[in-house]
């Protein structure tokens, strides 16, 4: 369902969008909900990033479409100030359910736009640029050293 709504706010025309942005919250909010309520119920370190039946859940890659579209500037301006800091609190929620970390981001904006400058080293002259895609396999490369 979540899927749903979100694909609606994604193709509806610009009026329609403050109306889509509330049923994404709402659908986003009561599928968290459906996960606070069991998380007590479940063993201590178990995986909550997949769909599990009987929890009502996404998969995780529809919380990481969610996550992906709603933080984007198009979305946001569709909520007022109390709307943002309830979608935050939802975003809070889905991160900590997910265990997003910081190579699912890396990953997302690779997948996006792999060639995009992402920092421009200026102590050297020239100067060298370094993509997403770059900055992430070196990342990759350390962390293989390290574990």
């Amino acid at each position: 369902m979540l899927a749903e709504v979100l694909d609606s706010w994604k193709n509806a025309k610009d009026k329609q969008r403050p109306a889509l942005a509330l049923k994404v919250l709402a659908e986003a909010e009561a599928s968290v909900s459906k996960w606070d309520r069991t998380k007590e119920k479940r063993r201590p370190g178990l995986d909550l990033s997949g769909a599990k039946p009987g929890t009502g859940s996404p998969a995780r890659e529809s919380w990481m479409e969610f996550l992906d579209v709603t933080g984007r500037s198009a979305f946001l301006r569709d909520l007022d100030s109390a709307q943002r800091n309830r979608w935050a609190e939802i975003v809070f929620s889905i991160l900590q359910m997910t265990r997003y970390s910081l190579d699912d981001l890396l990953a997302q904006r690779v997948n996006e736009h792999p060639r995009q400058v992402l920092f421009r080293d200026m102590s050297v002259s020239p100067t060298v640029d370094w993509t997403y895609e770059q900055i992430y396999r070196h990342l990759r490369d350390i962390l293989a050293l390290r574990y």
